[in-house]
This record gives structure tokens, sequence and C-alpha cells, in this order.
């Protein structure tokens, strides 16, 4: 199974081809701008969260968090690409973002969950 991230670069290469975009425009919107790893222990369990903040050229990074005991890098790269592709295609002056944690939020409290956000 292809990396969510990768099937979201090839859909990103096909329609740059389609709209004739320049590849220099591809190739800038085939990479996020930052990618933020944190590993951190709560309550005796190893606990992994991701942040990506895909592009701002249209306005400050806008996307939300996953919670899922699988979430990974590469999917969480993907869904912030996502983001920044529809606000664009929205006319929304945000750029795209998305944070993920690698928890089942239904396994926790509230107020867990709120501390561990």
């Amino acid at each position: 199974m292809q990396s969510p991230f990768l099937n979201f670069k090839k859909e990103l290469v096909s329609a740059g081809e389609i709209l004739k975009l320049d590849q220099k425009i591809i190739k800038r919107l085939s990479t996020p701008e930052k990618v933020i790893t944190v590993n951190f222990n709560f309550k005796g369990k190893k606990i992994k969260g991701f942040r990506v903040q895909y592009n701002s050229a249209l306005g400050p990074y806008k996307g939300g968090l996953r919670y899922h005991p699988f979430v990974n890098l590469g999917e969480v790269k993907a869904l912030a690409g996502w983001m920044m592709l529809k606000c664009s295609l929205a006319g929304i002056p945000f750029g795209g973002a998305k944070g993920g944690i690698a928890i089942d939020p239904k396994k926790l409290s509230s107020n867990n969950l709120e501390i561990i956000t």
C-alpha cells in the first residue's frame, strides 16, 4: 500500500500537468514548509505527535488535529497538503496544516485528552 503522502504528491503532479503549471510551482507545492515531530511520556505511555505546516503563501496555517492510535507522519503530511489545496480552491485566505497524535481518544478521559493536546 502506497503512503497517503505519496498519493497526494502523485495527484498534485497529475493536476499540475493538466493545468500546465510550471514545474517550479509543482515542486514548491510538493514539500511542506515545516514538519514538527514530538515524542513524550504520559502516565508511563510513550506518545508520538506530529504537526505539519504545509504552505502559508495565502495566509496563516489552518488545520485541525487528528487523534488515532496509528496516525503517522505520511498521513499528516497528506492531510495538511489537502487542506492547503482546499483553502486555495475555495478562495479562503489560509495555508494548509494538520496535526496528529498517536492515541485512542476513546480510551482517555476528557481531562487527560486536554492535557495531552
